[in-house]
């Protein structure tokens, strides 16, 4: 009589004698946080469904504050690992248990209105918990240009640490540029400037896609951008060029904009404003058009202009011209 089939198993993602890697960067997929037992849900009977949920809770908690701990080389303020637990758990029970959808979530006392709420979570790992976009200024109202807004956080974290900052933000997405509108407002920040364009190497009207299956709008992008992708649709919009928006110091610049950094920055150098920026941090989309390779064209861009630089890179596609986010943290070395 042969053995009786398991209805569930574990799997180790760490290989035998070997130790977790860590050091992968602040996108670090949760996965590679360490030495987890990962479960195989599929067969698992329905009994077992909320077990399911509180331990992918768990799982998607620990290895984010671990990684923020590991990172910053720190323990995290208490209110933001408690404030990521708790958009966990309410991922985990509203949408894996009760199969509903949650289109608005509280951050610190703001509502914030929004169309996907892992994508939500993810980006306050990446904004609250790992710092992404921290920097220092003495300037107690430091200028911010917030280029790639989606639905306001990275502003409203910058508002958070400097009350008083002068901040721009830009969003092209219409759907995007409506919530993030209206969570600002919600949030007290209407003396944030707003702005609904896209920022190209050029001015005038442009072609927008929304990647399919994209529900947070994170991935779109302008078309010349990024390599052709199955599409739920196209637009036009109103894109502008970044110089024309730096009119003396700008303390920080923030760019996510789905790969067309490369260009904007250029057009910032080439009208002569790129030294007016004493601090950035720009989401390098490497890959971006398969099979280009520019990213030491850019970083060769920051340097001529005196910039020192750090990088920090996801795990990216294991295809070796696969696409890779890559985070770099440039600092203007001279005043």
């Amino acid at each position: 009589m042969g053995k009786r089939p398991r209805q569930w198993s574990r799997r180790s993602r760490t290989s035998a004698g070997k130790s977790p890697n860590y050091d992968c960067g602040p996108q670090m997929s949760n996965h590679r946080a360490g030495s987890r037992v990962l479960l195989d849900y599929a067969s698992m009977p329905d009994v077992w469904k909320p077990v399911k949920a509180a331990s992918a809770f768990a799982a998607d908690a620990s290895g984010a504050v671990f990684d923020a701990l590991y990172r910053a080389r720190m323990l995290p303020p208490a209110s933001l690992i408690l404030a990521y637990a708790r958009l966990k758990l309410r991922l985990a029970w509203r949408e894996r248990i009760l199969g509903g959808r949650l289109t608005s979530e509280s951050l610190f006392g703001a509502r914030f209105l929004l169309r996907d709420h892992a994508a939500f979570s993810s980006m306050v790992r990446e904004i609250f918990l790992r710092q992404g976009y921290a920097f220092r200024s003495a300037n107690p109202r430091p200028r911010i240009l917030d280029c790639g807004g989606n639905i306001g956080l990275a502003t409203y974290y910058f508002k958070r640490a400097y009350p008083e900052a002068r901040v721009t933000v830009f969003e092209p997405d219409p759907d995007n540029f409506r919530l993030l509108d209206a969570n600002l407002l919600a949030a007290g920040l209407g003396d944030v400037e707003r702005v609904q364009a896209a920022l190209a190497g050029r001015a005038g009207d442009l072609v927008f896609a929304r990647t399919a299956g994209d529900a947070e709008g994170v991935n779109s992008h302008l078309a010349s951008a990024q390599a052709s992708a199955p599409s739920e649709a196209t637009l036009t919009v109103r894109a502008e060029i970044l110089s024309s928006r730096i009119v003396g110091e700008i303390d920080f610049l923030k760019m996510d904009i789905e790969g067309a950094e490369d260009e904007v920055l250029r057009e910032v150098a080439a009208a002569g404003k790129l030294r007016n920026i004493r601090a950035l941090t720009v989401e390098y989309h490497h890959h971006a058009r398969r099979g280009v390779d520019a990213f030491g064209g850019f970083l060769g861009l920051l340097e001529l202009h005196g910039f020192g630089y750090r990088l920090s890179a996801s795990d990216g596609s294991p295809e070796d011209e696969g696409p890779q986010d890559i985070l770099i943290h440039a600092w203007r070395k001279d005043p």
